[in-house]
């Protein structure tokens, strides 16, 4: 669904990314995916699997991963095997 609302095309011999929708333009297909998916389709969000929080895109839930839940990022399977055996 994300591919069909932006398209590929060159520019000055580059690839360049433009959006269908608001005809924003990128370099980068992953910077113009992440700009779709959070102003341009409706998602039913996506869930943290260490806190349940939800999230509108993808890149929410990474950022919202990152500052939350540092310490749990840098526990150990071990670490983590005890938790879950607790």
């Amino acid at each position: 669904m994300i591919a069909s609302l932006m398209e590929r095309y060159l520019k000055d011999g580059k690839t360049n990314w433009r959006c269908l929708q608001c005809h924003k333009e990128s370099h980068r297909k992953a910077d113009m995916v992440r700009h779709v998916e959070a102003f341009h389709v409706e998602t039913m969000g996506f869930s943290c699997n260490q806190c349940g929080k939800t999230l509108k895109t993808r890149e929410s839930l990474r950022s919202h991963k990152t500052l939350s839940h540092k310490d749990f990022n840098k526990m150990t399977q071990k670490d983590i095997q005890h938790i879950d055996y607790l």
